[in-house]
Order: structure tokens, then sequence, then C-alpha cells
């Protein structure tokens, strides 16, 4: 999504480029609910509505008008209300499976020059231009290469650019639930021994789960459980208004893992 919405930002400056993908429009176009969706911020939607792409995500996309925070067990919490800001909404959610779509819509329909289906095969650096060789047997030459090829990016690794990372004991555990009453723009992070919970609100009354667990729920059997039931064996009484999305009857899980340039140092 990174890639596709700089190539449409530097089309749109009248600059020379080229975006490689290794998969293809239609297949990203087609994208189905996976579970997860993303927090644009105020400055962020200012930037894409620049660029004219916040119209089509507009109808997809829900306001977050206030934010609570809480740890533990504590019946108290932190309360930020966009009121006190007097600029709008903090940010908004939108479901990625409508982000995806939208991009390549975009840039199909604005003509971008995109080589679909073309994985990375080999990079060269002179002192003025990269190189690139492409699986489909072409070749590409840029002054300036961007890597947005994902946290193990194939760029990265042939620019010799290391990495630290390490795995958490945790699993991310993403779905959807339906409110049986409003959820008011109200985003919820809770912070437990295992993990962060938060709710973040979406469209049609539901909101999207972020839930961090022990590894050892990552389990078939036990991510088959309904979400209401999981509230309630936890003990989240105060969500007892969730159950399960009619849109999805599984719930997804993802490994976390934390990873940053080597190169960079601090101070």
């Amino acid at each position: 999504m990174v890639g596709l919405s700089l190539a449409i930002a530097l089309f749109g400056v009248g600059a020379r480029f080229v975006v490689i993908e290794r998969g293809s429009l239609e297949d990203m176009a087609a994208a189905t609910f996976d579970g997860r969706g993303s927090a644009v911020s105020a400055g962020s939607q200012r930037i894409l509505n620049d660029m004219g792409l916040w119209g089509p995500l507009f109808s997809e996309a829900t306001a977050i008008i206030e934010i609570r925070v809480a740890d533990g067990s504590s019946p108290l919490f932190l309360h930020y209300d966009h009121r006190d800001m007097d600029q709008g909404p903090f940010g908004w959610i939108v479901e990625n499976a409508n982000i995806r779509p939208m991009l390549a819509t975009e840039v199909s329909d604005r003509g971008l020059p995109v080589s679909e289906k073309a994985a990375l095969s080999a990079v060269q650096f002179y002192p003025s231009y990269a190189l690139l060789d492409l699986s489909d047997g072409r070749s590409v030459n840029a002054k300036l290469v961007v890597a947005a090829d994902g946290r193990h990016s194939a760029m990265r690794k042939m620019a010799g650019i290391d990495a630290v990372s390490w795995s958490y004991p945790q699993t991310g555990i993403v779905c959807a639930v339906q409110h049986e009453i409003s959820h008011g723009g109200i985003a919820h992070e809770h912070f437990l021994l295992s993990g962060p919970f938060a709710i973040l609100p979406m469209t049609r009354n539901r909101s999207s789960i972020v839930w961090a667990e022990r590894n050892k729920l990552d389990d078939a059997s036990y991510l088959n459980r309904k979400p209401f039931t999981w509230h309630n064996s936890t003990g989240f009484k105060r969500w007892r208004h969730f159950y399960s999305n009619p849109d999805s009857d599984s719930l997804n899980a993802y490994s976390w893992v934390a990873a940053y340039d080597s190169t960079v140092k601090s101070g």
C-alpha cells in the first residue's frame, strides 16, 4: 500500500518512475477482508485528500472521535476527546480490504507505469544509478530505488542493508465484531499482562479487534471459538455486547516480529 501511494504522489508531480509489482493489480483489486485495518491519522488524511484518494475511501472510513486507554484491571482510563482539540477527528479506521482495491483502481485508471508479476532477481549499484534485473528478463535503471516490499524486503537484502529482528512470544489475533449498541466512534486501548487489546471503530457499527496473546493461543481449535466466548472467558464483561462478525466466521492470527535497520545509530 505504501509503494502504490507513493507512486500516485510521484505521478501527480510529473516524476518519471516505474512500479515493480510482484503480484497483479487485478488480484489487489479483488482483495477480501482479512481482519486488518489501518489507522489513518488526521495529517495522513489531508495528504490523501490532496492526492485525490480520500474521496473513494471516505464512505468506508470511520472517524475516531474519542480514545480511551486503560491499564490492567483498573476501572479508570485516560480519555482523549476530539472536541478538546477543535481540529476534527483524531483519525479514521479503514479496512485494508478497502484501501488495496482503491489503490489498484486508481493506479490503473490514472495510467501509472507498472511492471506486474515481476519479482526482483538482482540489483547492481553504480555511482549515479542502480540497475535492477527482474524475474521476467527485463531490466530497469533508476537514480533512486524505493524499497516498499515489506519487512522481508528483498531490495533491502540485495542492497546489503542489515536488519536486526526478533520474535515476540505473542500472537496478534485480529477480527471484526458487530455491536448491539453504537460504538460511538470510540477507540479503546487496554494494556494487559499478555499484551495490548485494542477495539477500533469501523463502518456498519463494527469494530476491529487487535488482540495480543501468548503464543499458545495460536491454536486452530482455540482460534475457531467465537469472540463472544473469548471475551466472557477472559473476563471482559464490559464488552459482552460484542458478537461474531456476520461477514467472517474465522479469525486471523499473525506472528509479531520487530525489525529495524542495524545501520541506524542512536544519539
